[in-house]
């Protein structure tokens, strides 16, 4: 399944090993953002964030409490529709 995803942004070497072993091809690894410091994003992390989402329109969510995945999967699909409509 991950195999259909264009990328995935892992925050360790470990997890990025994990997604691998579930199948994702495209893998890059950046610090976690939600505590990430200053002295962690670097120029060259933020150029792999950049170049790993391209000029795709991207959002997340994070640091979510239990009961809001279905509320971010709404989100998510009210606002792709926006955005998939043709010119």
């Amino acid at each position: 399944m991950l195999a259909s995803f264009s990328v995935v942004i892992a925050s360790s070497e470990s997890h990025a090993a994990r997604f691998r072993s579930l199948g994702a091809t495209n893998v890059v690894v950046a610090p976690s953002l939600k505590f990430a410091t200053a002295e962690e994003m670097t120029p060259q992390v933020d150029e792999e964030l950049s170049a790993a989402l391209e000029s795709r329109k991207a959002w997340m969510a994070v640091s979510t409490h239990p009961g809001e995945a279905q509320v971010i999967i709404e989100a998510h699909r009210r606002v792709s529709k926006l955005f998939d409509k043709p010119p």
